[in-house]
C-alpha cells in the first residue's frame, strides 16, 4: 500500500525475477480487488530486461477507488476494522521467442474508512426584529419573547451527501 484516501487507494506491487536465459519482463495483466471483489483490471508496461541467474527487479503502481458507491462507503464505514485490498495476476516474460506467464499476488488488509457522525457547529446569525423586517406582527412576536426558525441544507463530500433540517425558537434579546 502506498496510499489511502476516504474511497480511493494507491497499491504498488514489487517483485524480482531471476531467468535461465536473456529475456525480458514485458508487462503485468493484473486485477484489483477489494473486499472480494474485482474493482479494476489493467496492464503495466514493464520493459525489465533480465540476464541468466542475475534477479530483475520490477515494481508497478495502480490507483483506484475501492469504494464502488455511497452504500459501500456506508457500509464498510459501519462494519469498521479493516478490509482486504489484493492484486493479483499474471507476469509475461519473453526469452527469444517464447512467452511465459508467471502468476503473483499481493493482499494487504487496510483500515475501513469512519464516515464524520454527530457533529455539530455554532454559526452566528443575526437579524433585527422590527415593523420594517418583520411586518405588523413585531409587537406580539417581541411580547413573546422568541423567534421560531428553520434552517435547511446539505453537507457534500466525495460519495456523501446528507441533507439537514433544523428547527427551533430563539430568545429573543428585547431591548426597549
Amino acid at each position: 500500500m502506498v496510499s489511502q484516501g476516504l474511497t480511493d487507494a494507491a497499491v504498488r506491487y514489487t517483485g524480482q525475477v531471476t531467468g535461465t536465459a536473456n529475456g525480458v519482463i514485458e508487462r503485468a495483466d493484473y486485477e484489483l480487488v477489494s473486499d472480494g471483489q474485482v474493482i479494476k483490471t489493467g496492464t503495466a508496461k514493464l520493459g525489465v530486461p533480465f540476464a541468466p541467474g542475475t534477479p530483475a527487479d520490477f515494481s508497478f503502481e495502480e490507483r483506484s477507488a475501492y469504494v464502488k458507491s455511497p452504500e459501500d462507503l456506508t457500509r464498510l464505514s459501519a462494519q469498521g476494522g479493516t478490509v482486504l485490498i489484493a492484486l493479483r495476476g499474471t507476469l509475461v516474460v519473453r526469452t527469444g521467442d517464447t512467452e511465459d506467464t508467471l502468476p503473483f499476488a499481493a493482499s494487504r488488509a487496510v483500515r475501513v474508512p469512519r464516515l464524520p457522525e454527530s457533529a455539530t457547529g455554532v454559526y452566528p446569525v443575526e437579524v433585527s426584529v422590527t415593523q420594517q423586517t418583520w411586518g405588523p406582527g413585531v409587537k406580539a412576536l417581541i411580547a413573546k419573547g422568541s423567534l421560531p426558525y428553520s434552517v435547511k441544507g446539505e453537507v457534500k463530500g466525495p460519495m456523501l451527501q446528507q441533507p439537514y433540517t433544523l428547527k427551533g425558537d430563539v430568545k429573543l434579546n428585547v431591548s426597549r
